[in-house]
């Protein structure tokens, strides 16, 4: 017989749903606070005075404290001192703790506010990245020391780990709340896991990657001192800037490493072009791949096996120079001669890169659909046609790219190892380029600020030279990077 009961049916958890607005909302308004409270609570300014013998922390509240009498009252070592506030130190304190108050107004009482939250939050990062570029840049911003002196801001008070995590909270504030938008929610809802994947490589980048560059760039404004560090040196403004560009010979370095970049651009693209050309008509198997071999291999070479095997042929009595004497003329010693020092870096270069600047090409070729060739054939078209109107379009692309990554290091791509290897003293003056003075100035010399200078000025070029190269490219043959 069968029960008359029916089994209950199992009705799935209903998963709370928070609505995406409210979302973003809370996020940007977490993001909001923790700026404010980063600037009260967290030391943002630090002051370290001989007369003190003691290092300051100044959080926001210290900041504030000073508004009635623009001093703060400090005890040290049984003494009271006066450290005065100036204005502008403040003005930005009060102008990011006002900027985030009215955030967080907004977001509790206002609907829909989370994007003009975003704004105003990017508003109060820029302020921060104002005042601690104005500062650094510019010694007419002054503060008084003990003394009663007016000497420059960024002499007396160095920057805390609260100004850098109240500008990177503001910027957070900025992206949840003005740049994710309520449909992209759902997506990331249910890609959260592959996010959370993302957090650590993320990490990686920042820690190793993106924190040397900031390193590299707050080096170059700063007198490096070992016992200090990098943030405990002193700050210069633009007096490593200063040094380079009155550097008497900086106008023949700067000479030298365009024409050795340029010469090395232009011969490691066009041959290895024509040998995949080459390469790629080859229809006998094993040929194709003894070619590829013999010529991958040189890459592998270290520059100073490479060194050695020219060296061999180079020197008074290297190969060359005894087939010279044999044909009874006269030998040279190439390798301490300024006129031939240029030739064998780009000729060494060339025959050790040579086939491996194939690769791109070759796998560019063999994507090609070989319908085109024998349609081609049919119409009446020769080799060169079949080149010009095939071949070389369908590795247009990788062309471009090549040449606009090339063009962005044009002012580090003289080949600095190579070149330290067969630099000498006779032929010092075409050997000396922006990298290599950089090695011999300031790692040699010990002036880590002047390298760390003359590397941010080669990233700014080179960056400028990218963008202008891709727009170039985009205007004249409609490829580009993006």
């Amino acid at each position: 017989m069968e029960s008359s009961i029916k089994p209950k049916s199992i009705q799935p958890k209903r998963l709370i749903h928070i609505d995406s607005k409210i979302a973003i909302k809370a996020f940007t308004g977490i993001l909001s606070v923790f700026s404010a409270v980063f600037i009260l609570l967290v030391p943002i300014f630090s002051r370290f005075d001989k007369q003190l013998l003691d290092s300051v922390k100044l959080t926001g509240i210290n900041i504030l404290s000073s508004f009635g009498s623009e001093k703060l009252i400090y005890v040290a070592l049984g003494n009271t001192y006066d450290i005065y506030i100036p204005f502008i130190m403040r003005g930005l304190v009060l102008a990011v703790l006002s900027l985030s108050t009215i955030s967080l107004l907004f977001i509790l009482f206002i609907k829909q506010s989370h994007r003009i939250v975003g704004i105003l939050n990017l508003v109060s990062a820029s302020l921060i990245f104002i005042y601690f570029v104005s500062t650094i840049l510019f010694g007419g911003i002054t503060a008084k020391d003990f003394s009663g002196e007016h000497v420059a801001l960024y002499k007396l008070f160095d920057y805390g780990s609260g100004l850098v995590l109240s500008a990177f909270s503001a910027a957070g504030a900025f992206v949840t709340g003005f740049l994710i938008k309520e449909e992209h929610l759902p997506q990331i809802k249910r890609f959260w896991f592959m996010y959370a994947l993302l957090a650590i490589p993320m990490l990686l980048l920042v820690i190793f990657s993106l924190y040397p560059i900031l390193l590299q760039t707050v080096l170059s404004f700063k007198e490096y001192r070992f016992t200090d560090g990098v943030w405990g040196s002193d700050w210069v403004g633009f007096k490593q800037f200063a040094k380079i560009f009155t550097d008497p010979n900086m106008a023949r370095i700067i000479l030298n490493t365009i024409k050795i970049s340029l010469l090395r651009l232009l011969f490691n693209m066009i041959p290895p072009i024509l040998l995949a050309l080459m390469i790629f008509e080859i229809r006998n198997r094993f040929f194709k791949a003894a070619i590829q071999t013999i010529t991958y291999v040189p890459h592998f070479f270290s520059w100073v096996i490479i060194f050695g095997i020219v060296f061999s042929f180079m020197s008074p009595s290297g190969i060359v120079n005894n087939v010279l004497q044999s044909l009874g003329k006269n030998t040279t010693d190439f390798m301490t001669n300024d006129k031939y020092f240029i030739p064998i870096l780009i000729v060494s270069e060339l025959w050790k890169e040579l086939g491996w600047g194939t690769i791109l090409y070759l796998a560019a070729l063999s994507s090609v659909n070989t319908e085109l060739f024998d349609a081609s054939a049919v119409d009446g078209a020769g080799p060169f046609r079949k080149l010009w109107y095939i071949t070389l379009p369908s590795i247009s692309s990788i062309i471009v790219f090549l040449f606009i990554m090339a063009i962005g290091n044009l002012l580090k791509g003289a080949g600095t190892e190579q070149i330290l290897l067969f630099a000498n003293n006779a032929v010092m003056k075409k050997a000396e380029v922006i990298d290599t003075w950089v090695y011999w100035q300031g790692l040699g010399n010990y002036q880590y600020s002047l390298g760390a200078a003359v590397s941010f000025v080669q990233s700014f070029i080179g960056i400028i030279m990218v963008l202008s190269a891709n727009k170039l490219s985009v205007k004249l043959v409609g490829r580009g990077l993006w």
